[in-house]
């Protein structure tokens, strides 16, 4: 049984759906809570982009996180596996490819993957709902060691930010944003700056403290699944049995 959805999260970014805060919230809490999952037993994603955010429904609360086949699986006792990520992983030449691990790859640094790198690629598809026309990216390219004011550059004094399709987003929620940028330090090496920052950190913020929704319309709509595919499947043995 494969469970079909409507859409990938790029489609709906594309078609200019508006993203409430609450939305964006629910949604990037359930992100970490499956790399918290994964990133708790060594394994990293790799390939978090919003073509691998598969949409549950309608709304634009719950979500699956899909495409593993990039994972990496990282073992202390062998070393010598993949080369400790000297190897190309993620998609190539992309903005959601961490700078750490863009630094340790071209480098060819024999190191463990770190959180930041599927975190990095969180935060990108958080500037992107936010802003899908690229407004608060506009300062990401070239891409620099020193980020910490490219969430910064289109922000109201109040700290808030208003996207191009009206939607305003609190302090909190850009202040989130930035924390997940804000772990790289310009004047260290990148290695010993990107360990420092975890999903079960992020999820600890108190951007999150208040969330509405996003559980029982995603119950509600797997039941509705499993009743239409029941219903058609006796159907079509009603049909045959004829």
């Amino acid at each position: 049984l494969i469970e079909k959805l409507p859409e990938d999260l790029l489609k709906r970014i594309l078609d200019g759906s508006k993203f409430e805060e609450n939305d964006i919230k629910i949604m990037t809490k359930q992100i970490l809570i499956a790399l918290s999952c994964m990133h708790n037993h060594d394994i990293y994603h790799f390939d978090i982009k919003p073509e691998n955010i598969m949409m549950c429904d309608k709304g634009n609360q719950n979500i699956k996180l899909i495409d593993f086949g990039l994972c990496y699986t990282y073992n202390e006792k062998n070393t010598s596996s993949d080369g400790h990520l000297t190897q190309m992983r993620g998609t190539p030449n992309a903005m959601y490819l961490s700078p750490g691990y863009e630094y340790r790859r071209n480098k060819k640094i024999k190191d463990r993957p770190y959180p930041i790198d599927d975190l990095w690629s969180v935060g990108i598809i958080m500037c992107l709902i936010l802003s899908p026309d690229s407004d608060l990216l506009t300062n990401f390219f070239p891409r620099t060691w020193d980020v910490a004011t490219f969430t910064r550059k289109n922000i109201k004094p109040d700290g808030t930010y208003t996207s191009t399709t009206g939607v305003t987003y609190s302090k909190q929620c850009i202040d989130f944003i930035e924390k997940i940028f804000n772990t790289v330090d310009s004047k260290k090496e990148p290695t010993e700056t990107f360990t420092k920052l975890t999903a079960d950190e992020l999820l600890q913020d108190p951007w999150f403290q208040e969330v509405k929704g996003g559980k029982r319309k995603s119950r509600n709509f797997r039941k509705k699944q499993s009743r239409n595919f029941r219903r058609k499947r006796n159907k079509k043995t009603r049909s045959k049995n004829k």
